[in-house]
């Protein structure tokens, strides 16, 4: 009989398993009605990044890239990600986010068209009047990155039941 189980074997569910086993917890079923890893595991694009709107999501975004920098690069690539805006109004709302995320440790930088055409080569630029860049921030494979958390959250005695509903666990 399992003490935790955790319904869904996607990113988030192999997340929550693994951390589970990290902080101790003994008796945890990871049970996914499908396969490991599909589901919209499989349909995610994998862009990581730490620019958001709010000082709580870019301190767990910071917190993410730690852990995604630890996974290593076969499987994140820290290639950077990059927001550009087209008003003055765009511009003035990056600019307040980047002060925001750089006050919070993020190395997010703001840039002008010109440095546009070095960090992205073959974007269309006219209309571009700026943006802000995080070099940090880049790219997994969402279904890789899950498989890497499944395995080593067996390593630490999670038990994985594909093909078996979560409710169908005794628990």
């Amino acid at each position: 009989m399992a003490r935790v189980v955790v319904h869904g074997a996607g990113a988030i569910g192999a997340s929550v398993a693994y951390h589970l086993a990290l902080l101790g917890a003994t008796d945890v079923v990871l049970a996914e009605r499908g396969r490991v890893g599909g589901g919209s595991t499989a349909k995610a694009m994998g862009g990581i990044r730490q620019q958001f709107s709010t000082a709580a999501e870019v301190r767990l975004a910071r917190e993410s890239i730690r852990f995604f920098e630890e996974l290593g690069p076969h499987l994140f690539q820290q290639v950077g990600y990059l927001f550009l805006a087209t008003t003055e109004e765009g511009l003035a709302a990056l600019e307040e986010r980047r002060e925001l995320q750089a006050s919070l440790g993020v190395p997010v930088e703001s840039f002008g068209p010109d440095r546009l055409a070095r960090l992205a080569p073959g974007v269309r630029a006219e209309d571009v009047l700026g943006g802000v860049v995080c070099l940090e921030d880049g790219v997994s494979d969402p279904p890789a990155v899950t498989r890497e958390l499944v395995r080593r959250a067996t390593e630490l005695g999670v038990e994985v039941l594909e093909g078996t509903r979560g409710e169908d666990v005794v628990a």
